[in-house]
């Protein structure tokens, strides 16, 4: 039970999918947190507290949720570039980085309460029962949360594999030359039929071929949108913000909670990760 979900924790967590799916996550955090801070209002606060006030005082710290939620989501993601479409995000960094920002969150709330209280509970003792508190209230529905997402997400993409791998290329392609050039005017000439994958790496990308029996290797000087264009044609396809796949190499499809991997002809031991964003795009290709 305890390794099982050992690996549960450790296995690849979905990212949102752009700004609508990260405010629809902060929007719900902040209307969780108003609703608990009504319900769990304290009997004296209550009868010393109107109805209005109440719902006011709630609604109030459900919008400061809701704001923190999104500069951590800004700053995190755009400003800290930290990656979140890679197998190396998983449930247990998810929840970790969640905790985080449930730290955040409390203190946030903790200085709104004193605001509205005339700063007269701000004290050490005061900040650590808010943050228990605000742990004990959010440390079970976050992991549930965490657990189902990771599981919808997988079954979805588990499924989506299934569909995939009835559509996958068969047929041989037409030999056709192709002639890949690098910002530094340096070229790659090779058989369309060789090309595997391409991988942006920084101001590189390195395109993986096969030749001689086996799979090689070049870094050229470019961006992955100079390739896509050079590459235009329908058996290239993006499949992910730092990955082209030549379709007609695939032989195998796995989902994830992240999306599909694609395991290619020739490169039994590295696979094509294909994010959620990409998929319709892929199954509409094949």
């Amino acid at each position: 039970m305890i390794q099982k979900l050992w690996n549960r924790l450790n296995a690849p967590f979905p990212e949102p999918e752009g700004w609508g799916e990260a405010f629809k996550n902060a929007l719900s955090a902040g209307v969780i947190v108003a609703i608990v801070v009504y319900w769990i209002q304290p009997q004296e606060v209550r009868l010393q507290t109107s109805q209005k006030d109440l719902i006011f005082g709630a609604l109030i710290f459900g919008g400061v949720t809701t704001t923190v939620a999104l500069l951590f989501e800004f700053v995190f993601h755009y400003l800290l570039g930290v990656r979140r479409d890679v197998p190396s995000w998983t449930l247990l960094k998810w929840m970790i980085s969640v905790a985080f920002l449930i730290c955040i969150v409390a203190v946030a709330n903790f200085l709104v309460l004193n605001w509205m209280q005339d700063w007269r509970v701000l004290s050490w003792g005061a900040l650590s029962e808010m943050l228990i508190s605000t742990f004990t209230v959010a440390i079970f529905p976050l992991t549930y949360f965490g657990l189902s997402t990771q599981h919808r997400a997988s079954q979805r993409n588990i499924d989506e594999a299934r569909r995939i791998q009835g559509q996958i290329y068969s047929e041989e392609e037409p030999p056709v030359k192709i002639l890949l050039k690098a910002q530094n005017d340096e070229t790659l000439e090779l058989e369309l039929e060789q090309l595997c994958f391409i991988e942006a790496q920084q101001n590189y990308v390195a395109v993986h071929y096969e030749a001689s029996g086996e799979v090689k290797r070049t870094l050229l000087r470019s961006t992955l949108s100079s390739m896509e264009q050079q590459l235009s044609c329908n058996t290239i396809l993006r499949c992910h913000r730092s990955f082209l796949v030549h379709l007609t190499r695939i032989e195998k499809v796995e989902g994830n909670a992240q999306g599909l991997r694609l395991f290619l002809r020739g490169i039994p031991d590295q696979y094509v990760p294909v994010s959620r964003k990409y998929i319709p795009v892929l199954r509409e290709t094949l």
